[in-house]
């Protein structure tokens, strides 16, 4: 009996631990996919992309949550969506301090000086829209 119990669990932990390997490996598939529409500039695809991902946010590690922001922001700022784009970055901004390797250097900069531009554009609504 115990050894049925045994195989049992056994069992019941590769199930678990497989379905944790396919859900990571489909959210780094979309993150990638997605971040591929970003850098073709097909940002509606990007957003439409986000907006399934969404569905999968507690699947997501904490790296990959930080992308998840940075390009759902980066996209609603290109979409001239700025409070959606405020949000999200902000969201970016706060992950990466704690996920040091979840950006390059050149996002951490862009997510940085988009930050500060859409926190202008707030304190002055009169600013100019983003392109």
């Amino acid at each position: 009996m115990r050894s049925s119990a045994r195989v049992a669990r056994v069992i019941v932990l590769a199930t678990v631990l497989a379905t944790a390997a396919v859900a990571c490996s489909g959210v780094d598939y979309d993150l990638h996919a997605a971040d591929k529409l970003y850098r073709d500039a097909r940002y509606e695809a990007v957003q439409a992309w986000t907006a399934q991902l969404r569905r999968s946010y507690s699947d997501m590690d904490a790296t990959q949550r930080t992308s998840f922001h940075y390009l759902s922001g980066m996209t609603a700022y290109r979409l001239g969506q700025a409070e959606d784009a405020l949000h999200e970055l902000a969201l970016a901004a706060h992950d990466a301090r704690e996920q040091a390797k979840a950006l390059s250097s050149e996002q951490l900069a862009l997510l940085y000086r988009t930050l500060e531009e859409l926190m202008a554009n707030r304190a002055n609504p009169r600013a100019a829209p983003p392109p």
